[in-house]
């Protein structure tokens, strides 16, 4: 069945087979890149490939970007967001703890056991949620201790409230060992000249600039070829 599940398909592998997340167990994704290489393109792919999936009332994106590199797809994103990075995630924080709240209500402390309980009582069910956020981390000076922390938070307990971080940075050397180890999908595009103990560069450099990548999953890392979207 096509349409309404959360298997969303990411790109084909060396052994052109179908790469996928299941978005209905985890969508928390850190994606790592230079620009032009294939990052832009992907993103908005995968946020149509989501709502013809899953349908617009059960999946909603919303988009910090200090870049503004984004803005040309405004009308995927219910929210669009710059400026005050610890502002946002506090909010997405009030928002996970909100939920917490709810389910805790009905007894329930997982989205879909709650939504089954929404349905039955013919009230609104929650939405998943994910958070695009694309920091300018070349030009500003974060507080990336606390960024660390907040995100850590909203990993560990978002996705049990269906609150989901795509976490795009453009400068692997701003990116810390904690921030790494945090998600269990990570997708390195090509990084350019710039050398990091986080990875093998060597790896990276050899991808095109056209939406190819090394996908990690858990202990797993596959090249893949994501999907071309103009």
């Amino acid at each position: 069945m096509l349409y309404n599940n959360y298997l969303i398909p990411i790109g084909m592998n060396v052994k052109n087979q179908l790469e996928e997340i299941d978005f209905s167990k985890e969508a928390n994704i850190l994606i790592i890149g230079d620009f032009n290489v294939g990052i832009k393109s992907f993103i908005s792919s995968l946020i149509i490939t989501s709502i013809l999936k899953v349908s617009i009332d059960n999946i909603e994106f919303n988009l910090f970007d200090d870049y503004g590199d984004l803005n040309d797809y405004h009308y995927l994103f219910k929210n669009i967001n710059n400026g005050d990075i610890k502002e946002y995630l506090k909010n997405i924080i009030n928002e996970i703890d909100e939920r917490i709240n709810l389910m805790n209500l009905k007894n329930v402390h997982q989205i879909d056991e709650y939504n089954i309980v929404m349905n039955q009582e013919d009230n609104k069910i929650l939405k998943r949620i994910i958070h695009i956020i694309e920091l300018d981390d070349y030009n500003n000076n974060y507080d990336y201790r606390y960024i660390d922390d907040k995100i850590m938070y909203i990993i560990q307990v978002g996705k049990d409230v269906g609150i989901y971080t795509i976490f795009i940075s453009r400068n692997i050397k701003k990116v810390s060992t904690i921030l790494f180890s945090l998600f269990k999908y990570r997708m390195i595009f090509n990084i350019g000249n710039i050398e990091s103990p986080l990875i093998e560069s060597q790896h990276s450099k050899v991808l095109n600039s056209k939406g190819e990548c090394l996908f990690y999953r858990d202990n797993l890392i596959k090249r893949i070829q994501t999907p071309k979207f103009t």
